[in-house]
């Protein structure tokens, strides 16, 4: 993974040692905070890290791209991942998961899932996952 910080002007190779690497919106190279929590986490990435995080541990190794796909359904912003994590039934983020993919550097192929608008219960509708592969 390569990060550049644009705070300190500098870029950031983190290698993954073939292992699955979680990303969501904010750098790796920085170490996560010990006692994340909604009230000091804006925008919840670092809860959303360690919540898909944790959840990629449990499930354990041998991970295919379509255990990915669903895995990421627990962190993906929404109404009611919001109502989940806040306690408030009227919860409703600002921010939306625009859209999910996963890389398989083995098959050089990207999969990709899009938003497309709240359901009445909460959650979103999002597009099937579209694949795209490099040739040789």
């Amino acid at each position: 993974m390569w990060e550049w910080s644009h705070l300190q002007h500098s870029e950031h190779i983190i290698d993954g040692g073939g292992e699955t690497q979680v990303v969501t919106n904010h750098l790796l190279h920085q170490p996560a905070p010990v006692n994340v929590s909604v009230e000091n986490d804006p925008g919840w990435t670092r809860t959303r890290l360690a919540r898909l995080t944790d959840v990629l541990d449990r499930a354990g190794d041998g991970l295919t791209p379509r255990d990915l796909k669903a895995a990421h359904v627990c962190t993906r912003f929404t109404k009611s991942f919001a109502r989940e994590l806040t306690g408030d039934p009227e919860a409703n983020p600002s921010s939306r998961t625009i859209w999910h993919a996963v890389y398989d550097t083995e098959e050089r192929s990207l999969d990709a899932s899009f938003y497309l608008g709240d359901n009445p219960d909460g959650t979103d509708r999002r597009s099937p996952y579209q694949s795209f592969q490099l040739g040789n």
